[in-house]
């Protein structure tokens, strides 16, 4: 999706219908944007990988690692799930409560 998205970003639509890909483009680069600050600072991010959304089944479309039956987000390769991540903590937060 990364991907996608910086082709997409900086470009002009090329047609009437392309307005949308060009609005929705933009609306995850700037969700990558603030995943990739938010993963970076929080306390859950464990090399790459999320350790505090545990899922009970693999999602089709998300990369995650399985542990005793448990998959983890690698949030590593998808920074827009930090972006909306309603249980995101800063390591600094984290610090000064200890």
């Amino acid at each position: 999706m990364l991907k996608i998205v910086e082709k997409l970003v900086g470009r002009r639509p090329q047609s009437d219908g392309d307005g949308e890909t060009f609005a929705l483009a933009s609306i995850l680069s700037n969700m990558v944007f603030v995943g990739i600050m938010k993963r970076a600072t929080c306390v859950y991010n464990e090399d790459g990988v999320c350790k505090r959304i545990r899922l009970s089944v693999r999602p089709p479309s998300i990369a995650t690692v399985e542990k005793d039956g448990v998959f983890y987000i690698v949030v590593e390769r998808h920074p827009e799930i930090c972006a909306v991540c309603p249980h995101w903590r800063s390591v600094e937060e984290d610090e000064q409560s200890c």
